[in-house]
């Protein structure tokens, strides 16, 4: 698993304890409401940045609103794990900062770069406490995420246009999977269509509607996409 990278920025020392005091607050409002068995929504949905809390196997048990908007895709985030919706870029330190508050670590701050929700590459404050002391069997982890910056630099132009397009496949059912992977082995449209014993129209349909979710034209312009994101871990295309 990845090891976190800090990512050195101009924020000042007293803008992160600031950070991690409001985390702190905010920790005890949502540790009374477990307690007390109240609504947790009714202290955190109107929270400003992104506010989660995880089971000790990092399924997320309450969102904001705020997180669903910035990271979780068509969605609800609740019920699912950040490995199903989260941009590995995001995942990855998920999943190791995670790993630290379960193994001991009682709290972390930390500024991270990823990719939201929207595909744009951002420049992310997160702050975890461990849940542990409540002794609640489903609540292991509090997470709050800010989006410090949007990143608008050629190389997060770049992870905008390859995380678009993986939010585009990921709107595919599994016969445009199939049709796509059978373009990519290069199949013509009749064989493919004799194959799933279809007619033409109805692959050639399929496969256009595939080229618009993707903005391309011709099937050079599909297959490049398709391999960058094969190529960078978002699926196997069966290359």
């Amino acid at each position: 698993m990845e090891l976190i990278e800090v990512v050195m920025d101009s924020y000042s020392h007293e803008t992160a304890s600031d950070f991690a005091r409001r985390g702190m607050e905010l920790y005890a409002r949502v540790a009374d409401a477990i307690k007390r068995e109240a609504s947790i929504a009714a202290v955190a949905d109107s929270y400003p940045d992104a506010v989660y809390i995880k089971a000790a196997d990092s399924q997320i048990v309450y969102s904001n609103p705020v997180y669903n908007r910035e990271f979780s895709t068509s969605a609800p985030a609740v019920g699912r794990y950040p490995t199903t919706f989260l941009h590995r870029s995001v995942s990855a330190v998920s999943q190791a900062s995670d790993l630290l508050v379960l193994k001991g670590a009682d709290q972390l701050e930390f500024l991270h770069e990823g990719c939201c929700a929207k595909g744009q590459g951002v420049l992310l404050r997160t702050f975890k406490k461990s849940l542990s002391s409540l002794a609640c069997p489903n609540m292991a982890i509090l997470g709050i995420t800010r989006v410090e910056r949007r990143l608008e630099t050629p190389a997060a132009e770049q992870q905008h246009d390859i995380c678009s397009a993986w939010q585009a496949v990921q709107q595919w059912d599994a016969r445009d999977h199939l049709i796509a992977r059978k373009l990519l082995a290069g199949q013509r449209l009749t064989e493919i269509a004799e194959e799933l014993e279809v007619s033409n129209k109805t692959v050639e349909n399929r496969r256009n509607a595939m080229y618009a979710s993707l903005e391309v034209k011709s099937l050079p312009e599909f297959v490049k996409i398709l391999v960058r994101l094969h190529d960078r871990g978002f699926g196997d295309f069966g290359l």
